[in-house]
């Protein structure tokens, strides 16, 4: 009656004692694409009433070409923080979905490539109210993309990256 408990024992020793070797030979992840935001025009302090225009950029950092889809607004959005780092709910949220593809027969595709070391980017105008800011205050804007990219262009499903893609967040102040 002891023998198969001993056994089951033993054997999830082994396994566990095994992970720590398996994880040393997995090579580490080095990242692949960048993403920033700034608000533009450069601004210290904003208005509580005025419009936001974030430039957000994708940067390639592998040694290869990229592909991302052409219309960077479809997945890209700007989530706000409150001075302690708590998520702010949006009123209106940036188009999630992806692009939709080309008509039949079009010799046109939905990607556009990101040389090694380049970067493409997009402008994102929202008014403080649509991103859930209504008072004065001290918050952080992030920046998100959720599509994923490619190596290929014709995949239909590219998957090279887990999203989201995230900014690193900055900082504003609203008067």
């Amino acid at each position: 009656m002891y023998r198969p408990l001993n056994l089951l024992l033993f054997s999830a020793a082994a396994v566990l004692g095994a992970q720590p070797q398996e994880r040393a030979k997995t090579p580490s992840k080095t990242p692949v694409v960048r993403a920033s935001i700034e608000l533009t025009p450069s601004a210290k302090e904003i208005s509580a009433d005025s419009s936001c225009i974030f430039k957000i950029t994708i940067t390639n950092l592998a040694k290869f070409t990229l592909y991302i889809y052409k219309d960077l607004e479809f997945g890209t959005t700007v989530f706000m923080q409150d001075s302690k780092h708590r998520d702010i709910p949006q009123e209106i949220i940036g188009d999630l979905c992806p692009p939709p593809p080309p008509p039949p027969g079009a010799n046109e595709t939905i990607f556009m490539p990101i040389e090694p070391g380049k970067s493409v980017s997009t402008i994102y105008n929202r008014s403080l109210s649509d991103l859930g800011v209504h008072k004065p205050g001290q918050y952080f804007a992030t920046a998100y993309y959720y599509r994923y990219l490619t190596t290929d262009p014709k995949h239909a499903f590219p998957a090279l990256r887990d999203v989201p893609l995230i900014s690193t967040p900055i900082e504003i102040t609203v008067k």
